[in-house]
């Protein structure tokens, strides 16, 4: 993928422009599936140059993480920084995706996304 750069123990994945929900979900899962390959283990997917479609449903959020939580096989960690208007307080898709194996954090900023990526715990 040419939108993915390789940093110090991660990999960058940032979108722009106008998406569909289910081309930003699959343009992620691309995404993974490169770094998983790739054996990096860690990605930071920061959507918030990408626009098109509203925040995504309870069931919309539970089908993107379980898409995710497949391609990435128990392998690759994601840190996900997406607008104010697109975070669930009660983070359904965060404790959805852990069900399924992925681990998943969604952040409003990339310095806390970064960090938590980079902490060995």
């Amino acid at each position: 993928m040419e939108d993915l750069e390789r940093k110090d123990g991660y990999a960058l994945f940032r979108p722009v422009g106008a998406y569909t929900f289910p081309q930003a979900v699959q343009a992620v899962a691309d995404a993974i599936a490169q770094v998983r390959d790739e054996g990096i283990g860690k990605l930071l997917a920061v959507g918030t140059a990408i626009h098109g479609f509203d925040p995504p449903s309870v069931a919309e959020r539970h089908q993107m993480v379980r898409e995710w939580a497949d391609v990435s096989q128990g392998r690759v960690a994601v840190a996900l920084v997406m607008p104010a208007a697109f975070h669930d307080p009660e983070k359904f898709g965060v404790m959805a995706a852990r069900n399924f194996g992925l681990t998943l954090e969604v952040f409003l900023s990339e310095d806390d996304a970064i960090a938590w990526l980079q902490d060995p715990h």
